[in-house]
């Protein structure tokens, strides 16, 4: 299985990151959860409507030096957003 992270009220990518971390210290050690052998083994979460949060705040959790970045700690994952239009891919 894999994670399948739906849009909320207030939702950030912050918040985001926050809810990765909760998943995987609480379902991590799972054998059920897919992971990613060519990416570290690491988990992966969809992000629907992800369009909806800017590429700065993305690019802050999921940058590897970003102020609140992921990389390297216990919220580290894929991470897939979705693309609606050519021009939410402008930013990538």
């Amino acid at each position: 299985i894999a994670f399948h992270l739906e849009p909320y009220e207030g939702r950030t990518a912050e918040s985001v990151k926050v809810d990765a971390e909760y998943l995987l210290g609480k379902y991590g050690d799972s054998p059920a959860l897919y992971r990613m052998p060519s990416h570290g083994n690491r988990t992966v979460f969809y992000v629907y409507d992800s369009y909806h949060i800017s590429p700065e705040q993305w690019r802050s959790v999921l940058s590897p030096h970003g102020p609140h970045s992921v990389r390297g700690g216990k919220g580290d994952a894929i991470f897939l957003g979705l693309w609606v239009e050519m021009s939410h891919g402008q930013d990538l």
